[in-house]
């Protein structure tokens, strides 16, 4: 075409002639009129061809555009009923999707055959899944209809209470004045028995290293306390966070107390069940000097199964009336004026002393017997005395007990009570001499391990005497 464009531009510029080219043809008006068709039928042919390739890219371009990874939105289903429908359309997607091509006829081909093949169960996964989300949309909406009118609802009331706000912080600024002022007025009349609470875990304490401060009440509802302040070791804390069990009891003795006895108080009685529990020695003598005070002005009563509160009573200055309850067979319930350890000891000697006697014990029994209950006897009240002595000189009871444990011969413990120490030989002397003396202690050491040697009825009355002495501290 580029040839024919030059003989026609050569002809209309020098006329007809021979062709320049091949040397045979002829460039005439015909030949021109004829070239001039010929090219501009190759020019549209060769425009159309321009714009076949032109559309041929585009397409090609624009069909590669879509061939794109599936989106993140199928790589998780929103919700697990989608769940399906979400893999499938990232299936189908991942297939649209898995293939290579040249832009050529070749890869044209290919890629139209895949398209074809493709297209298809991509569109109908997609749709699926658009349709199963609409399905899952309709259901929420169903779902929210309710709560969106219960929202409206709240969004009334949210209005109303705008509307009132001011007067409820009003009450609920009255209210609290109400509750600090009731708190006040509670605190004052604690006052009276911070004091007798103090006083009474001055009884009860002991040896222990702890100082009761003030007592205040705290909180409100639910959340009421007392908060007590107070000492360890001199150091002034606001609680106490280690507390042992005895120590505990004490301390709720201490405020439980001083609010039962109060003045106003319509009870002129106190009863308390086993308050010793887990206290240590020391602390149940000052529990029966506390409740000896209270007694003073009113009734004082206490159920316990220890001991220890007994013969904290029988060593103690005060008067009490120990009862002894027993249930027997068929759950039938005795109540018995409680003994002396010591006199008991010694009624049960005299007792078999009578049994023998009836011939209802051999003899042979009896002295075995004897010594052990006189021996009883002697360090039995000998123990109160000791322990009532030195306790009113402010002695430590674990320092007490630990030298009466340690202390093992019948003779020594009873001059420990009497003297509250070792004495001088000469002085232990001195006071084991007599008509009855040396024959009791006699009875209780040697008769205890080799049997009674004198006469029953000789045996107890010295033994008895010994034990008078004994308690009223006789030297």
């Amino acid at each position: 075409m580029k040839l024919l464009e030059q003989g026609l531009l050569l002809h209309a510029s020098h006329g007809d002639q021979t062709c320049p080219v091949c040397r045979a043809g002829n460039l005439d008006a015909a030949w021109a009129e004829t070239s001039k068709a010929l090219v501009e039928h190759e020019k549209k042919q060769f425009a159309e061809v321009e714009a076949a390739h032109q559309t041929f890219d585009l397409a090609f371009e624009a069909v590669r555009k879509l061939l794109q990874s599936p989106p993140p939105q199928l790589t998780n289903a929103p919700m697990p009923s989608l769940q399906v429908t979400v893999d499938e359309a990232r299936q189908a997607w991942s297939a649209w999707t898995n293939i290579e091509v040249k832009k050529d006829a070749g890869g044209a081909d290919v890629l139209a055959a895949h398209v074809e093949k493709q297209l298809p169960a991509l569109a109908a996964a997609v749709s699926c899944l658009r349709e199963s989300a609409a399905s899952e949309v309709s259901a929420l909406d169903d779902e929210w209809r309710p709560l969106a009118s219960a929202i409206a609802g709240w969004c009334d009331d949210w209005e109303a209470w705008k509307n009132v706000e001011p007067s409820v912080k009003q009450l609920l600024h009255a209210e609290k004045w109400l509750k600090d002022n009731d708190l006040r007025l509670k605190n004052e009349r604690l006052e009276p028995i911070q004091a007798q609470a103090r006083h009474a875990w001055e009884k009860l304490k002991q040896e222990s290293n702890v100082e009761l401060g003030a007592l205040e009440l705290t909180g409100t509802n639910t959340r009421r306390r007392v908060r007590i302040s107070g000492a360890i070791d001199g150091e002034a804390v606001d609680s106490f966070a280690v507390f042992s069990q005895g120590e505990l009891h004490a301390l709720t003795l201490s405020l439980f107390l001083p609010r039962a006895t109060l003045a106003q108080s319509p009870f002129r009685f106190v009863v308390l069940d086993d308050p010793v529990q887990a206290m240590d020695p020391a602390k149940v003598d000052g529990l029966v000097d506390l409740l000896g005070e209270l007694a003073q002005t009113r009734q004082v009563i206490v159920f316990s199964h220890d001991d220890r509160l007994p013969a904290a009573l029988r060593r103690s200055p005060h008067d009490a009336t120990i009862l002894e309850v027993s249930r027997g067979a068929h759950s039938a319930v005795s109540i018995t004026a409680s003994q002396d350890p010591t006199v008991r000891y010694l009624r049960d000697a005299h007792g078999l002393i009578k049994e023998w006697q009836h011939d209802r014990l051999t003899e042979d029994d009896l002295r075995k017997t004897l010594p052990g209950l006189y021996r009883f006897a002697i360090e039995s009240a000998a123990k109160d005395r000791y322990f009532a002595n030195r306790l009113a000189t402010g002695a430590s009871i674990h320092d007490l007990e630990s030298t009466w444990s340690g202390t093992y011969n019948t003779r020594k413990r009873v001059l420990l009570a009497i003297f509250g120490e070792e004495p001088q030989e000469h002085l232990a002397q001195r006071w084991i001499s007599g008509p009855y003396r040396p024959g009791a202690l006699g009875i209780a050491s040697n008769g205890f391990h080799r049997g009674l040697a004198t006469d029953p009825e000789d045996a107890h009355y010295k033994t008895k005497k010994l034990v008078e002495d004994i308690k009223a501290g006789a030297k």
